[in-house]
């Protein structure tokens, strides 16, 4: 709330303005006055200019001063006091129309049409404050429509950018920036902050995208190598898993058989053996030495299972345990390392 205080330079207004800076601090944005153009004195009391505008200072508010002749008709009062009280009012709807933040400029008008709302009367038709109404609702309305705009080209951008990011298609989020562009200036610039923020956001998108491109590029690349190598360790890898649920059971001292561990033991040691033969690509040589070493320890265990059997040590059964335990988990390892090297990249969330 702003008041542009009638001043009459006496005590009565002096109190007046008192009163409201106690009660409403910040409120009084200016003091209104009329001058005896005769006299070049305050109409009211008589006081000089340069008393006037000393109390002025001594406020520290602006002085608005309306000039009116001696013995000033009513109606001459009347509308060159109208014209000063317009003036305050434009001042409102200009600052409404400089102000940067298209948020504040909203709030400004609002504020504008709520103090004017009593001029939507027969009474008032014809009237600067009618006009002022008006103009503030019709800029009132062009915000929002702007508003409106911008906020449907950011979902129609962040929707059609969110599509193209899982493509990797780096091609069309740069179509979706200069469409973001050429949309900001069909509209003028209305919206700079929020195309900004706008254009950043598109930009992180855009730069996943060309890190996924990257990512998807690298991958086809090695593709054909990669399932070679797949093709290569399929027999001995094969040979591992068949005995997963034997080196379970020794994990956890609940047998298998002897007949059971000497096949344990055989196919460990053909896995171990088959799989040492295989040159395995770089990127994928730590879990195949991995894979190999988990094979390696699953021979051991079956061997000390066996060991344990024959001479009814538990100290060389937990050994064995302990051996089958290390196997699974290389085991495991290995292959979701294997699968997660070998498989197709995917978009960043």
């Amino acid at each position: 709330m702003k008041i542009l205080l009638s001043w009459s330079s006496g005590k009565d207004s002096a109190w007046t303005l008192h009163v409201l800076n106690r009660q409403h601090p910040g409120a009084v944005a200016a003091l209104l006055t009329t001058i005896n153009e005769a006299f070049d004195r305050v109409a009211m009391h008589g006081v000089r200019r340069d008393v006037l505008e000393a109390q002025a200072r001594s406020a520290h508010l602006p002085l608005r001063v309306v000039s009116i002749p001696d013995g000033c008709p009513n109606a001459v009062y009347e509308q060159r006091m109208g014209a000063a009280v317009a003036a305050a009012r434009l001042i409102g709807l200009a600052a409404a129309r400089v102000t940067p933040e298209p948020a504040q400029r909203t709030a400004l008008l609002r504020a504008i049409l709520d103090v004017l709302a009593p001029t939507d009367r027969p009474e008032f038709k014809g009237s600067w404050m009618e006009e002022l109404r008006l103009r503030a609702t019709g800029e009132l309305a062009a915000e929002v429509r702007i508003d409106t705009a911008y906020a449907d080209l950011r979902t129609r951008a962040l929707a059609r950018a969110a599509v193209l990011q899982k493509r990797a298609d780096v091609r069309g989020l740069q179509g979706v920036v200069q469409w973001v562009l050429a949309q900001d200036a069909r509209l003028e610039g209305g919206r700079p902050a929020d195309v900004a923020a706008l254009l950043a956001t598109l930009d992180v998108k855009l730069d996943a995208a060309r890190r996924f491109r990257l990512a998807l590029d690298a991958w086809a690349l090695r593709t054909e190598i990669l399932k070679g190598y797949w093709a290569r360790v399929r027999f001995g890898l094969d040979q591992f898993l068949a005995v997963r649920e034997w080196l379970s059971d020794v994990r956890q001292l609940a047998g298998p058989s002897a007949g059971a561990l000497r096949q344990l033991s055989e196919r460990a040691a053909v896995a171990q053996r088959e799989l040492g033969k295989v040159q395995p690509p770089p990127e994928v040589a730590a879990p195949h030495s991995t894979l190999v070493a988990a094979a390696g320890m699953a021979v051991r265990a079956a061997t000390s299972r066996l060991a344990a059997i024959r001479s009814g040590s538990m100290d060389t059964a937990w050994e064995a345990s302990s051996a089958a335990a290390g196997s699974l988990l290389m085991l495991d390892q290995a292959i979701a390392e294997l699968r997660r090297i070998t498989h197709e990249p995917q978009p960043a969330r």
